[in-house]
């Protein structure tokens, strides 16, 4: 029995894992595009 019910925990926990890194991801790649926006105004007001 414990290892029927061990199996599906593991399953979502894996799901929930693997939605934090893209989440991560997305945060990572905006804030990198923002920082290009702003050095490109900077470069353009200069």
């Amino acid at each position: 029995m414990n290892k029927l019910q061990n199996k599906p925990v593991s399953e979502e926990e894996k799901k929930e894992v693997s939605k934090y890194p893209w989440e991560f991801m997305a945060l990572m790649i905006s804030l990198v595009l923002g920082v290009i926006l702003i050095a490109l105004k900077i470069a353009g007001v200069f």
